[in-house]
């Protein structure tokens, strides 16, 4: 075992120190106020990297010696525990987690940096949000997702799952909406965390069957919150919310409740990334346009930056948290089949199916293969070998085939 050092003993002081204050305060869960602290600081400043960026950067240690394209991911426990709860939360560090490493790995967007002295393991967070007209005008905090996955639904609706490497330094995330089967076998294939406000088409079912992790806003009030001006002006239904220092707070105790804080062995990254930006050898995609009935995202791309942005709803795709229109470096889309199922339309994301990969103006055809709902989604190009992608965010549609994409030169 190695050593404690000097910093690691000032770090677990300064905790005690702060269970012993905050024994002393008022241990009342908050659960309408959106400005939650953790350590002190109000949601969505938690923290900023050496470079400035806002981002923690408690990024995953590439891993040597394992099974290739397996990368643990590490989690910061960021929030406080409620000093008068007597529960014995297990945090020890694996010993693996000491070996000497400089580079640490997002591995949803390829992206590097340089941090050590992590705390415990980092699974995804995967989050279940409303994606109708109603609702997407008050969607927040998708900007930060680092891959976003668009679940077709009934009348011609979709619902995203935003996953999230670090969900640190979000203000608001939301609206959070109810889990379907889809959202379960994608969130396992990731081996995440499911953040969901409820059940729909057998999604508990599913969810119990596999052990899935998860925390439901019908159940837990700490994590979530609900925006009353929302509920008042449009509808409970896309009222509900969390933020960064709930999340940071709630998935640690959830871990001690019995969730695992290391990531599954079977568990693989979920991509293989590029280490310079290539366009893929194909055709010209300035545009690309998916039909879900009367719904009709699309995305343009924009030459200046190299993105993609999306456009939905008759207008640019936004974050109403920044404004900012949602751009992607990768844009993939995956043809399965659906049926009607528990009074719901449900798409079939495991087994195998052809696809779509869009990058710096260019597309290719691919095929995908997800052997079970545990199993992580592959994506293969056109020589079977794994697709390699461009670092960056990542949106990835499922649809029901080729005829109901549209692509522009």
């Amino acid at each position: 075992m190695r050593p404690v050092s000097v910093k690691k003993l000032f770090l677990a002081l300064l905790l005690c120190l702060c269970a012993v204050l905050s024994a002393c305060g008022n241990t009342s869960p908050v659960t309408t106020d959106p400005a939650l602290t953790v350590d002190g600081t109000t949601a969505g400043t938690l923290g900023t990297t050496s470079d400035g960026t806002g981002v923690p950067g408690e990024d995953v240690p590439v891993q040597t010696g394992t099974t290739p394209g397996f990368h643990a991911a590490t989690w910061s426990l960021g929030g406080e525990v409620d000093a008068s709860d007597e529960t014995e939360y297990d945090i020890t560090e694996p010993e693996e987690l000491y070996a000497e490493q400089d580079v640490y790995l997002n591995y949803l967007s390829g992206y590097e940096n340089e941090e050590n002295e992590t705390l415990g393991i980092r699974r995804v967070t995967a989050v279940c949000l409303n994606n109708n007209f109603k609702a997407s005008r008050f969607q927040c905090g998708t900007a930060d997702a680092d891959v976003i996955f668009e679940i077709p639904m009934d009348y011609g609706t979709t619902m995203l799952l935003a996953m999230y490497y670090n969900p640190n330094n979000i203000p608001k995330l939301g609206a959070v909406r109810s889990a379907v089967p889809a959202a379960v076998a994608v969130a396992e294939g990731f081996d995440a965390y499911l953040l969901h406000n409820g059940y729909l088409g057998g999604a508990k079912t599913v969810m119990e069957q596999f052990g899935t992790d998860h925390i439901d806003a019908e159940v837990d009030s700490d994590c979530f919150y609900s925006d009353s001006a929302i509920s008042y002006a449009s509808s409970y239904a896309y009222s509900m919310f969390t933020t960064s220092a709930r999340i940071v707070k709630s998935i640690p105790i959830l871990s001690a409740e019995g969730a695992h804080f290391v990531t599954d062995e079977i568990y693989r990254t979920p991509f293989v990334f590029r280490e310079e930006f290539t366009k893929p050898i194909g055709n010209n995609a300035s545009r690309i346009r998916v039909f879900f009935g009367g719904f009709q995202p699309y995305f343009l791309y924009n030459s200046r930056t190299g993105l993609y942005e999306r456009y939905q709803h008759g207008a640019p795709h936004v974050d109403t948290n920044t404004g900012e229109t949602l751009a992607f470096e990768n844009v993939i889309i995956l043809f399965a089949d659906s049926e009607y199922k528990n009074n719901h339309i449900a798409y079939n994301i495991e087994g195998f199916g052809s696809g779509l990969y869009a990058s710096g103006g260019k597309y290719v055809n691919v095929t995908w293969t997800k052997s079970s709902p545990e199993s992580p989604l592959i994506i293969l190009d056109a020589l079977g070998n794994e697709l390699a992608i461009n670092k960056g965010h990542t949106f990835i549609t499922f649809t029901s085939g080729m005829s109901s994409v549209e692509i522009r030169n």
